[in-house]
């Protein structure tokens, strides 16, 4: 009754701590799924369990957090991470963010092909070159390469 007259509010709005739903969804957006969120924790991602009315929250604490991201860069991609979102952020965490969404830009990802690009594909295919050659050279994904290639009747 007491918090309620001082309207303090609730645990997870006056703890330290971010619940793991959000540092996942602050991440990676609405692309984050169990199996992201199982994968972070096997390579030990420091929760804290909290049970609050009878069911169990798992936090994360943003200090211990940025420490493990450090030794786990790897596994976490900043690029839809905004700026001091999750607080002050370590200086290595820009630079990987920038890294991050140079990697993104350069994959091509959802764009349609041009004129240009398929006549490419084409010379490179009667060229000979492999699979993974010419999705290197369009800045694309093989799976993107073997489906056009299978549009065009290429092989």
């Amino acid at each position: 009754m007491k918090k309620s007259k001082l309207k303090l509010g609730n645990f997870y709005e006056n703890s330290g701590y971010v619940t793991l739903n959000q540092v996942l969804f602050l991440i990676y957006g609405r692309n984050s799924c169990a199996a992201l969120r199982n994968m972070l924790l096997k390579k030990g991602l420091p929760i804290i369990n909290k049970k609050i009315a009878k069911r169990s929250v798992k936090f994360v604490d943003i200090d211990k957090f940025w420490e493990w991201a450090e030794k786990n860069q790897n596994s976490l991609n900043f690029r839809k991470l905004e700026e001091n979102i999750l607080g002050k952020e370590p200086n290595w965490v820009k630079q990987k963010r920038n890294n991050d969404i140079l990697q993104f830009d350069e994959k091509n990802t959802r764009k349609r092909w041009t004129d240009f690009e398929i006549e490419r594909l084409k010379k490179y295919t009667e060229l000979g070159y492999d699979l993974k050659t010419i999705a290197k050279e369009l800045k694309r994904s093989e799976g993107a390469v073997r489906r056009k290639k299978y549009d065009y009747y290429l092989d």
